[in-house]
């Protein structure tokens, strides 16, 4: 398997772990650097928004996952809020433990094998397709993943959202889809354009995730990144 003289691993981990900071324009402090409370039986939208903050500021996978019926249905309720949905889909993108993944991935598999013109074994593959094969969509992020990507990008933008806000959406709905370790590996090799393997709704909201992201953001280094990763979000 060839790889890029650069590391996308190396890349989308660096700018996953600063790129939150651009979603919010005040600092949490103190707060922020606590361990997030107990979440209430029911949230408001400034609750909801409370929370995503902390949990992307931490990149709290667990909190980030357990505001997504929340933030769903909020995102439901108030679909004309740029604001609401940028953030929703944010920490929809932490909740699927994608950078968690790439951050082991390139534990695992080693910066030097990455960037290697040799390329990764089939055993350095397998281990980073497994890697891979912890992220994981619920319902309510795919479903606010599925209104983002109908949304109109420059709009999210000036709400604060960024390229990895949609293109994170689109790495996870796509390494959820491929249904395991095995269909991760074929990802990491090959376009999936029809592939009957991946559900044909996921691929059109791929692609509409990838062009926003891409078309709004030509260049960013996390979206370089990701398809350089995974071949199937360049197809």
């Amino acid at each position: 398997m060839r790889r890029p003289a650069f590391c996308p691993l190396f890349v989308a981990c660096a700018v996953l772990a600063t790129g939150c900071q651009q979603l919010f324009t005040t600092s949490l402090g103190s707060w922020a650097a606590r361990e997030a409370p107990p979440l209430p039986a029911s949230l408001t939208q400034a609750d909801a928004t409370r929370y995503a903050e902390l949990a992307l500021t931490n990149r709290d996978t667990k909190l980030a996952a357990a505001l997504m019926p929340a933030l769903n249905a909020l995102v439901a309720e108030n679909s004309g809020d740029p604001q609401l949905l940028a953030a929703a889909a944010a920490t929809a993108g932490v909740a699927t433990g994608l950078d968690d993944a790439l951050a082991t991935a390139l534990n695992v598999v080693g910066l030097q094998a990455l960037t290697s013109s040799d390329g990764l074994t089939s055993e350095q593959t397998d281990a980073l397709a497994a890697a891979l094969a912890s992220v994981s969509v619920s319902e309510d992020a795919a479903s606010i993943f599925g209104a983002l990507a109908t949304a109109n990008a420059s709009d999210l933008a000036a709400a604060g959202a960024t390229a990895g806000t949609f293109v994170v959406a689109a790495a996870a709905l796509l390494i959820d889809a491929a249904g395991g370790q095995e269909g991760i590996k074929k990802l990491l090799d090959a376009a999936t354009d029809n592939d009957p393997s991946i559900d044909q709704n996921v691929q059109s909201q791929v692609k509409r995730l990838r062009d926003a992201a891409s078309g709004q953001w030509p260049g960013d280094p996390l979206v370089q990144a990701l398809t350089g990763l995974l071949p199937a979000l360049s197809s």
